[in-house]
């Protein structure tokens, strides 16, 4: 089956593609990031936290794989077609993700709002792994609110994408972590993607063998939330959470 995957520059990307592609070695992948602002003006501590994704991906692109795990250009080696870069997937860069022909799409992360053309491209539509329990959190850093709200329990959650309104699509399941508050935010999204891809592989296989996916619609309203501005920031500060930490890292990268 051919599988294309949208997903974003940035650590968590990276680190669920690493434990989705080398187990669909019997598909044909294409792989597509984003790689946009996502804010015009973010407040310090959001550029710190990208200014360290930034330096750490950096990191494991360079490191020809030795930290157990592949950047991007490492990951090449399981798709059909070079890994690159695609942030205008509803205009000038859909002929190029039509000629991907997929059959299913993946979105992980991926920084645009998917438009009609592309949510009826593939015969399988289009699947997306939300880093957050829904309809609860919707929207960006739902992990972040999550703990903000002193969650037990954080997760991840696969739907489809239906239509342009975001993650309100047929939910396909739900898998939950234990929060760990003595981790950062970073390392408690990254938590999530061991059990959330495996929800994408089972899926997949699903699709493979021609079999329905079982979904069912969100149930309640739900809460959308955007970028957290400098007074949540501080709230979260101050009750003793960090963004990032370089040695939970470890536990992923090294």
């Amino acid at each position: 089956m051919n599988i294309t995957f949208l997903v974003n520059h940035d650590l968590p990307s990276v680190l669920a593609l690493n434990y989705l592609v080398p187990q669909l070695d019997n598909h044909a992948l294409s792989i597509f990031y984003s790689r946009k602002p996502a804010l015009k003006h973010p407040p310090p501590s959001l550029i710190n936290l990208i200014a360290f994704e930034t330096r750490s991906l950096a990191s494991l692109n360079n490191s020809s794989g030795a930290s157990g795990l592949l950047g991007f250009a490492g990951l090449e080696r399981y798709a059909c077609r070079p890994v690159s870069e695609m942030n205008a997937v509803n205009g000038r860069d859909l002929q190029r993700l039509q000629r991907s022909n997929p059959a299913l799409i993946v979105s992980i992360r991926h920084m645009t709002i998917l438009h009609e053309p592309v949510i009826y491209l593939p015969e399988h539509g289009v699947i997306n792994l939300h880093s957050g329990l829904l309809p609860a959190y919707q929207g960006v850093m739902a992990s972040f609110r999550a703990m903000l709200n002193g969650e037990k329990l954080l997760g991840s959650s696969l739907h489809y994408i239906e239509d342009q309104s975001i993650d309100k699509g047929g939910l396909i399941g739900r898998a939950r972590v234990a929060c760990r508050y003595d981790k950062s935010y970073l390392w408690n999204v990254l938590n999530l993607y061991q059990s959330g891809c495996l929800m994408v592989l089972d899926t997949i296989k699903t699709l493979a063998e021609n079999q329905p996916v079982n979904c069912h619609n969100q149930l309640g309203q739900g809460n959308y939330f955007t970028f957290p501005d400098a007074s949540d920031l501080a709230t979260f500060n101050d009750a003793g959470y960090r963004l990032h930490d370089d040695s939970d890292l470890s536990d992923f990268f090294i």
